[in-house]
């Protein structure tokens, strides 16, 4: 009785998870998508550290136009079709597992809508005698950011490496983001000076709350010439006006 009853009851579940739920509703289903949702955004964040570290986050008000945010389980048809064309773009079509999402808009496993081209900083001040004022400064820092590319390029079968480190540091095995260690798939990790453009396709990691982009570490950051001076740093896109954001490159949020 009891192995007829089982398979049943698994039915009448699965049944019941398919049905409309509420937005924000966490949940897992069948998805034959690794990423879930794609989201836009028009501005970002700085944030310094106090070692010296720079993070850089989309800045957008979480469930501000829910046309940010593109999603296959949306109610709406244009915005389905905005993620479906998301998902042959980035070879994303055949994940077919189950995995937890959020229903109706952002989730854990998101990515943004478009990919950076380049990324600049520059300075408005002299920094030494091999960077005068408006020089590119890419060779005082590395670049770290994750992204699922080499994953769902594999057919999903890259496996998922961790390893811990200390709080609030940054390497090419995961990132510690609000004292949440987040593991990486294909982390970035080199001089920003030889970043090309393939290795900025899907950059980012995303929360509900959180989208970092990527993270610069300066090459020294005992003796880093750029610290306490006014950066700029400029992001530019195939699809949209570049992103810039200036700061004075010592601990704080801009």
């Amino acid at each position: 009785m009891k192995k007829i009853l089982f398979p049943v009851l698994v039915g009448i579940s699965l049944l019941f998870c398919s049905c409309e739920k509420d937005a924000g509703t966490e949940v897992t289903e069948y998805m034959p998508n690794f990423i879930d949702s794609y989201y836009s955004y028009n501005d970002c964040l700085v944030y310094a550290y106090d070692n010296k570290q720079l993070a850089i986050f989309a800045d957008f008000e979480i469930n501000r136009d829910i046309n940010n945010w593109y999603t296959l389980k949306s109610k709406d048809e244009s915005n389905r079709a905005k993620f479906t064309e998301l998902s042959i773009k980035n070879n994303d079509t055949s994940y077919n597992r189950t995995h937890t999402f959020v229903w109706g808009y952002a989730s854990y496993n998101m990515m943004p809508d478009t990919d950076i081209k380049s990324i600049n900083i520059v300075s408005s001040v002299p920094i030494d005698k091999d960077h005068p004022a408006g020089a590119s400064l890419n060779d005082l820092f590395i670049l770290q950011a994750v992204t699922p590319r080499n994953f769902i390029n594999s057919n999903y079968t890259e496996v998922l490496t961790t390893k811990e480190i200390d709080d609030l540091t940054f390497s090419p095995e995961g990132l510690y983001s609000n004292g949440i260690f987040t593991p990486c798939y294909a982390p970035i990790f080199k001089p920003l000076e030889t970043v090309v453009e393939e290795d900025l396709v899907l950059i980012g990691d995303g929360e509900m709350d959180t989208c970092i982009l990527f993270v610069l570490n300066p090459k020294d950051k005992f003796n880093c010439p750029a610290y306490g001076k006014r950066l700029t740093i400029t992001l530019t896109y195939d699809d949209k006006q570049p992103i810039s954001k200036t700061f004075t490159y010592t601990q704080g949020v801009y």
